[in-house]
């Protein structure tokens, strides 16, 4: 069975084309001017960073970002979001302006794909 995006608990899979220098990436989050993502860095370990906080260019909804080398993943809690589309939208936007040159969910691309 194929779980929907609103469903899921796990966000969506980001994939940058370089390793992310998170240091860099957490002083920009924490400044909220470069990404309009205005976080704190949660978790910090030789594997993996993660942050929590909010999105001030989409109605201040809570974001979870989690990046590993050159791959990641967000999650937004879909209860605050009333379509799937809408979802799909907003995850692609925010991945965009990471400077992600993909977003995946379930495996399957969701850049590129028909946003009508």
């Amino acid at each position: 069975m194929i779980q929907g995006l609103k469903d899921s608990l796990s966000g969506v899979e980001i994939l940058f084309d370089h390793i992310i220098d998170t240091n860099e990436l957490s002083a920009d989050l924490s400044n909220m001017k470069k990404y309009g993502l205005w976080m704190i860095e949660v978790e910090k370990s030789t594997d993996i960073t993660r942050w929590r906080g909010i999105d001030t260019k989409n109605n201040w909804i809570p974001v979870f970002i989690d990046i590993t080398g050159n791959s990641g993943c967000i999650t937004i809690p879909s209860r605050l979001i009333p379509s799937e589309h809408e979802l799909r939208k907003l995850y692609c936007e925010i991945a965009k302006r990471l400077g992600a040159v993909d977003v995946c969910f379930n495996g399957k691309s969701l850049i590129g794909r028909d946003e009508s």
